[in-house]
């Protein structure tokens, strides 16, 4: 792969994850794994230009379809939507979709069966990354509430042209993200919020399970003398478990990531090398 091509592509990568994407949704999108991914982003694999060209048209239909821009055309875009007077209210329909998952008591995979639109889009436009989807996207959607609420004649019925003025984005929960490289720039991106990770060697296997402030927590390890060797602290993986910045909330995300830490522990057994060794060090208390 040409240099410029691969510079190309591992700033593509980059942009990605400057606008929340992990390093599983991006090689879920391309079709490959996630420590491919991992070498396209450091410019450490070389291929056929063929292959190379290819994976930038994937990457150019990424941007596309979740309206990503890039540093150059940030500015191009700004001045084209400021000059349109009739151009609908950024968040608009992110804080219509927010309220009918509120009212309605659904989580996001619910919206995505239903809709067809895949869960990536959806915590995209709930999180007001997605800012003003593409007319066909929001159509599947409003289809898809439709058919939810045809099936729960409960439900108080879709509201029409809500405006919310502040509506917390719906945060993916309950998902493990794995296979992120140990690195601080990596680190840097993980979730600033309560849950359980886990640190993996190079050979895949978990060498220390934690909890708390996932971000907090694993920049701590870094500094950390058992860790400096990528033999040992190859990956890492995590589970978020806040759902809001509410104290009760905080308080649940607590109590779950104890329960379930001492329950991932308790199933690794003695494969969990550094957790007694490290226990007086890294100890939260």
């Amino acid at each position: 792969m040409a240099i410029q091509l691969r510079t190309q592509v591992a700033e593509m990568i980059n942009t990605l994850q400057e606008n929340g994407w992990s390093q599983a949704n991006i090689a879920e999108e391309l079709g490959v794994s996630q420590a491919y991914v991992s070498l396209l982003k450091y410019k450490r694999i070389q291929t056929s230009l063929i292959i190379a060209n290819s994976i930038i048209e994937r990457l150019q239909s990424i941007f596309s379809q979740y309206e990503i821009t890039t540093a150059e055309n940030e500015d191009e875009i700004s001045e084209s939507e400021s000059g349109d007077d009739n151009a609908e209210d950024i968040g608009t329909f992110s804080d219509w979709l927010n309220a009918q998952i509120v009212q309605n008591s659904w989580k996001p995979n619910q919206i995505a069966d239903a809709s067809g639109v895949s869960l990536i889009t959806i915590r995209f436009i709930l999180s007001g990354r997605t800012s003003n989807p593409q007319s066909a996207t929001r159509g599947k959607i409003e289809k898809g509430i439709q058919s939810l609420l045809s099936l729960n004649p409960q439900s108080e019925g879709v509201v029409q042209d809500v405006q919310v003025e502040s509506t917390a984005p719906v945060a993916p929960e309950d998902e493990i993200i794995a296979g992120i490289p140990f690195l601080r720039d990596e680190i840097e991106r993980a979730p600033n919020k309560k849950g359980v990770y886990a640190i993996h060697d190079r050979r895949g296997y978990p060498v220390y399970v934690g909890k708390g402030n996932i971000r907090t927590r694993l920049l701590k390890h870094a500094e950390h003398r058992a860790f400096l060797d990528s033999r040992v602290a190859n990956n890492f993986s995590y589970i978020v478990l806040q759902k809001s910045d509410t104290v009760e909330d905080i308080a649940d995300a607590n109590r779950e990531a104890l329960r379930l830490e001492k329950l991932i522990v308790k199933f690794c057994g003695n494969t969990i090398l550094l957790n007694k060794q490290l226990v007086e060090d890294l100890s939260d208390e």
